[in-house]
């Protein structure tokens, strides 16, 4: 059972990233390789707000939002330049170096969320808060699921 509602967790997460991504490739007709990069610095972004800074789950939820929306702006405006198979190789390259840079940007002397040791590399970032708002803990798997759920529903 356990399996299941992780799946379901997952399908609702992925849900989201096609419905954004279809924004992009559906409506705009551009072709991106660098969605996931953008998913990745909003988790990220997320996570470090919610763990160093205490910040609730909605607001460090809009934040990381809004840090992958500014990212996307920053390297998808001046791409704009490049038509077809040229934009998607400028996409491509972004995933690249944004992955790389999520990869390597740890530091085992510094602590986690510090200018060294931002990410923790391929450790991830461990010990982030159940997200709470309205008075309601998501604490168990179904909780988890509803709250997936939601999240697609809204999106």
């Amino acid at each position: 059972m356990n399996y299941l509602l992780h799946l379901l967790i997952y399908l609702c997460i992925y849900g989201i990233l096609a419905l954004s991504l279809n924004l992009v490739v559906g409506y705009c007709g551009l072709m991106t390789l660098a969605h996931a990069a953008y998913f990745a610095v909003g988790a990220y972004a997320y996570s470090l707000l919610s763990l160093n800074l205490h910040w609730g789950f909605v607001p460090a939820a809009i934040a990381g939002m809004v840090i992958a929306m500014v990212l996307s702006l920053a390297v998808s405006l001046p791409a704009w330049r490049f038509k077809g198979d040229l934009f998607v190789m400028v996409s491509l390259a972004v995933q690249a170096h944004i992955f790389s840079l999520l990869q390597n940007w740890t530091f085992s002397d510094a602590p986690l969320g510090s200018w060294q040791n931002l990410t923790n590399g391929p450790f991830g970032i461990p010990g982030v808060p159940k997200p709470t708002f309205f008075g309601f803990q998501a604490d168990t798997l179904p909780e988890y699921v509803l709250l997936s759920a939601v999240t697609l529903a809204v999106s």
